[in-house]
């Protein structure tokens, strides 16, 4: 039967940050997972067997020293299981589902006319082109700027601007390789909450 997180937390013997953690790493996923977003249960049984495959030794143990405990409670201890799983009630439940669902639709659509959330493939899109013209710019400006300084320090134009020209041409190379390598280390894909914004 799904349990809250806290809950799952608890009876693992461990603090709520570290099934978040869990979770997070996909050490927790699929089919353990039920439901969506912070209402998500957490089937119990299927998510001991996860943990039990993907948790080292060394990552049984939570950060204050305590024993994880992923030992699925005696039969006992569980809760009974709510009375009355007929026909109506899980009728009820798909409607609420469905009225949540639309919820959070209508929220996300709010969020786009409000300009909190936007689609990232067209910022990138508008961003690339916005990066672009400038770099454009900045590259025609070397000719003019070539002029300036070889008439005020009386200097050959064609070897100031081929002196420009190589300084751009470094300046744009490890610009290039700062961006990948602040790029490299952000996720593919980042959650939003919509109760957050």
């Amino acid at each position: 039967m799904p349990i809250s997180k806290g809950e799952f937390a608890r009876r693992r013997n461990v603090t709520p940050a570290r099934v978040s953690q869990w979770l997070s790493e996909g050490k927790i996923s699929g089919a353990a997972i039920v439901g969506e977003g912070r209402g998500a249960l957490i089937d119990e049984e299927i998510a001991c067997q996860q943990l039990d495959q993907k948790l080292d030794i060394d990552q049984r143990h939570s950060g204050n020293g305590l024993k994880t405990t992923l030992a699925l409670p005696p039969a006992a201890a569980l809760p009974d299981p709510p009375a009355g799983n007929t026909v109506a009630d899980r009728i009820a439940e798909q409607r609420l589902e469905l009225l949540q669902r639309q919820n959070r639709e209508k929220a996300t659509e709010e969020s786009v006319m409000l300009g909190r959330l936007c689609d990232t493939a067209q910022a990138r899109q508008a961003t690339s082109k916005e990066i672009a013209r400038v770099v454009a710019r900045v590259e025609g400006s070397l000719t003019e700027l070539a002029s300036a300084i070889s008439a005020q320090f009386k200097l050959p134009h064609r070897d100031v601007l081929h002196c420009l020209r190589g300084e751009w041409r470094k300046i744009r190379q490890n610009a290039a390789i700062e961006a990948r390598e602040r790029a490299e280390p952000l996720p593919e894909t980042t959650g939003f909450d919509l109760e957050d914004a």
